[in-house]
């Protein structure tokens, strides 16, 4: 007897899945073959079916390909934000929170009479464990830092792909309707969503400089350095949010360019 082959299992946001179903339903209703995500999405045969007999706007071939690319750019991108969101909040900030804990611990907050913080004693072994926990969170991150640059690519084709169809269809009565509600869509589930990922990437960022910062302060205090690499990774650390600050600003700047093009 033949073993049937498991479904591909996809990583959708879920708050994006009764979107992306809608999306589906309203492209296969133009003709667009969406079987390769319907399955995945939960969407029957018997649905495709029946939408098949609806009446369908008409979408010439090249039309039909670059709405599958965009539909392919919408799902890609969902499925790499699930991913990231949970390299970020699971795995990579636990580790610098946990950092932050042991270089600002709560004496460290708490004035005294004379306005001046007091300053907590930190053991070597602490200041260590601290650097440690941000090095380490660093390595949870790099598949973050690799896949990035790839889901802002991902949007930004997909915002290409949709106003162009749209502004090709302007005059196409019910088709330019389907094309606008198609790019409420996208700009609903990913532009959001990308701008609260990306801040968050940033916020790590400027947390991890504030236990470096501190981690200096504190070995600089020591009888003797016991890290003296600290500044070197400080620095690398400020280039790294630099990168990443860069990508989205450069992200925004094609979004503006891409809008600005199509009005």
């Amino acid at each position: 007897m033949k073993k049937s082959v498991p479904k591909r299992q996809r990583l959708i946001k879920q708050r994006h899945k009764e979107k992306l179903v809608s999306l589906l339903k309203q492209l296969h209703k133009l003709g667009i073959d969406v079987r390769e995500h319907a399955e995945a999405l939960g969407i029957e045969e018997a649905t495709l079916k029946k939408l098949e007999k609806e009446e369908k706007s008409f979408i010439p071939p090249s039309d039909s390909e670059q709405l599958n690319e965009f539909l392919s750019n919408v799902i890609g991108a969902s499925e790499s934000l699930v991913v990231m969101e949970t390299k970020i909040y699971n795995q990579v900030r636990p580790f610098v929170l946990e950092a932050l804990k042991i270089v600002f611990p709560l004496r460290n907050r708490v004035l005294s009479f004379f306005g001046i913080k007091t300053i907590p004693k930190i053991l070597p072994s602490e200041i260590k464990k601290a650097r440690d926990l941000v090095m380490v969170s660093f390595k949870y991150e790099k598949s973050v830092f690799d896949d990035y640059p790839k889901l802002l690519e991902k949007v930004e084709n997909a915002v290409k792909g949709i106003l162009k169809l749209e502004k090709k269809w302007k005059g196409g009565g019910q088709a330019h309707l389907d094309f606008l509600r198609m790019h409420t869509v996208l700009r609903k589930m990913l532009h959001e969503d990308v701008s609260e990922l990306s801040r968050e990437i940033l916020k790590l960022y400027d947390l991890r400089l504030d236990v470096f910062r501190k981690l200096i302060d504190l070995d600089e205090n020591q009888e003797k350095r016991y890290l003296p690499k600290l500044e070197v990774e400080y620095f690398k650390c400020a280039q790294i949010k630099a990168h990443y600050l860069a990508l989205y600003r450069r992200h925004n700047q094609k979004l503006s360019k891409i809008y600005g093009g199509n009005r």
